[in-house]
């Protein structure tokens, strides 16, 4: 009470020797070593609780000390892998955040099947979905980034994209991510054909650019009411408007992209 954590966290300590049995030194030692900004400390006052006395929540602390605050995520992946062996290998909550920990490493297909695998047991899951979602987000953004884009890549990762959070928009219809990723994407796969046709010369544009350009825009046009559903979602959000007010100009939708050029400034985003 008086602020003094490194001294409680060295007698909550003293209590756990006297009573080595008994979780409550240890829970109180972690508590005030994490408040205190001693997360090895804290780590291991939680790694005897959990030899004690194991659950999710425990080993998800652990996990997150590892992973957010002392960056150590071979670290975390070891609690992971010691969490399943006690709480079972299809624990929704360990293969969520794997999951989270394969994204951060842009390890794709390894977390690709953690998804699978998580989804098989728990179908109902919307985030696992929308997590499948932005791994493909990933994988179409990865290769969008090439000198020499793939366009049927990129348009097959957007259509296992679109099945994912489409899922996630059945199970969550106020899921504003999968709204707003799901438009992106797609407005990504028509900016394909945009880049195309800028590298175009005069006399390529006339012969085919035409053609490829109005493709670009059929597919921008899909676009839009998934980025429409999200502004309803989030009316004032500055990622949203700022994409509609992009679709809106692409698509020469003049009145719409003023409306939102004038909400933008009434937030006073400039």
């Amino acid at each position: 009470q008086a602020g003094e954590l490194g001294d409680a966290v060295k007698f909550f300590e003293y209590t756990s020797l006297v009573k080595p049995a008994d979780t409550t030194g240890y829970l109180y030692a972690a508590s005030a070593a994490s408040e205190s900004e001693n997360y090895e400390k804290a780590v291991a006052n939680y790694k005897k609780l959990v030899e004690l006395a194991p659950s999710e929540e425990r080993y998800g602390i652990i996990i997150s000390l590892q992973k957010d605050y002392l960056k150590d995520i071979e670290a975390a992946q070891a609690t992971i892998t010691e969490a399943k062996g006690v709480l079972g290998e299809d624990n929704v909550v360990l293969n969520q955040v794997e999951i989270d920990i394969f994204i951060a490493l842009k390890k794709v297909d390894e977390a690709l099947g953690k998804i699978e695998t998580a989804i098989a047991s728990d179908p109902n899951n919307s985030r696992l979905y929308l997590r499948k979602g932005l791994l493909y987000d990933q994988l179409a953004s990865k290769e969008m980034d090439n000198e020499e884009v793939d366009k049927d890549k990129v348009s097959g990762y957007v259509d296992e994209a679109g099945k994912a959070y489409d899922k996630t928009i059945e199970l969550d219809d106020k899921n504003l991510t999968a709204y707003f990723n799901y438009a992106v994407i797609i407005s990504n796969k028509a900016r394909v054909y945009f880049n195309e046709v800028n590298l175009m010369s005069p006399k390529e544009y006339n012969k085919t650019g035409i053609a490829i350009e109005k493709k670009g825009l059929e597919t921008l046009e899909k676009a839009v009411p998934l980025m429409e559903k999200a502004r309803e979602i989030a009316p004032d959000d500055k990622d949203v408007l700022q994409a509609l007010q992009n679709f809106y100009s692409t698509l020469k939708m003049n009145d719409k992209a003023e409306e939102v050029t004038k909400k933008l400034e009434e937030l006073g985003f400039n």
